[in-house]
């Protein structure tokens, strides 16, 4: 590809993943460090291991979003609740031709073309969402991760249309996963964390409040929270056929992203010791798990189900149980 400059914001291992995957494919890499990571700001050394091994120079790490400079190629790789926090400084500084790209689908694409379109410049920048991160990713230590698992294909919409073939072929020559998605409607509706995330945390809120060692999925998901998992992706994908959105089921997308197996339903694929998810570890209530995919995933598409006329209860359920035992109002 292109010496360009790509600006990477992010706060977690899943977005320096991302930081790593540019680097190491020859770009020239600036890091905004939400979460403020001194020893990665000091020696601009980010180092991979597990399933993917590689040590990455990159070209500069930040804390402030004030001190970002003009980028080709913007990835905004950020919880949502940091949209209004981040969106200010990109349209500042987004120009003609530029790309801005959000991983993973969490509606951002859409509030973030709305705010474009008042701009003017919703037709010169292209946009683009991701379903999900290639990599599952943790912590290993200040500037090291380690990859868990890697995903084989990823969907990814863009805007303007007329932009997809060109954008996802550039795309791929660093990811080589990526295919298209109808629109980002569905890249959002698509992202399976709204499933696979909350309930598991808070049907077993006091194992993980006790435990240290516990396994989201490993330990979280037992039959009976499977069947219920089975359920809200039902009402998922009944949103989706209800607006004409061709969407694909968790236990599919696992399929296609980890590899095919015998498992008939999400707790046979999640909880399977020889699966995808073996050391993903404990996540509690102020995790993203729940204050992140519960507000910007599973509440809106609430709120799209009301409108076209979707029951659905398990998803209701989870969002009213959060929020009595968290005593807010998402």
């Amino acid at each position: 590809m292109d010496d360009k400059l790509v600006t990477i914001i992010g706060s977690e291992p899943l977005s320096l993943s991302l930081a790593a995957q540019y680097a190491e494919r020859g770009e020239r890499v600036c890091y905004v460090d939400l979460a403020k990571n001194r020893l990665l700001k000091e020696t601009k050394t980010l180092h991979v291991q597990g399933i993917w091994n590689t040590r990455v120079e990159l070209n500069d790490v930040l804390f402030s979003l004030e001190e970002m400079n003009p980028s080709e190629t913007v990835v905004i790789a950020v919880p949502p609740s940091k949209f209004s926090q981040v969106f200010p400084v990109v349209l500042k500084n987004v120009r003609e031709h530029d790309t801005v790209i959000f991983f993973p689908a969490s509606f951002g694409a859409i509030s973030f073309m709305e705010q474009l379109e008042e701009k003017g410049l919703a037709n010169d920048v292209t946009v683009a969402e991701a379903v999900s991160y290639p990599f599952v990713c943790a912590q290993k230590d200040s500037n090291t991760i380690i990859s868990q698992s890697h995903k084989s294909e990823l969907r990814v919409a863009v805007s303007p249309e007329s932009r997809t073939d060109s954008f996802i072929s550039e795309l791929n020559e660093v990811f080589d996963i990526f295919s298209v998605a109808r629109n980002f409607l569905e890249t959002s509706l698509d992202n399976i964390n709204m499933t696979i995330h909350p309930l598991p945390v808070l049907l077993n809120i006091g194992a993980i409040e006790r435990d240290a060692s516990f396994r989201h999925y490993i330990d979280g998901v037992t039959p009976t929270v499977g069947k219920l998992l089975d359920k809200i992706d039902a009402e998922r994908m009944a949103i989706g056929e209800k607006l004409q959105v061709k969407l694909t089921s968790a236990l599919d997308q696992l399929k296609k992203y980890y590899g095919d197996s015998n498992a008939a339903n999400l707790f046979e694929y999640v909880s399977n010791e020889n699966g995808p998810y073996t050391k993903v570890g404990r996540f509690g209530l102020d995790s993203r798990y729940v204050m992140e995919d519960i507000p910007n995933l599973l509440v809106p598409t609430t709120k799209i189900a009301d409108t076209v006329g979707v029951e659905v209860p398990v998803m209701k359920l989870c969002i009213t149980l959060a929020e009595t035992v968290l005593g807010v109002t998402f």
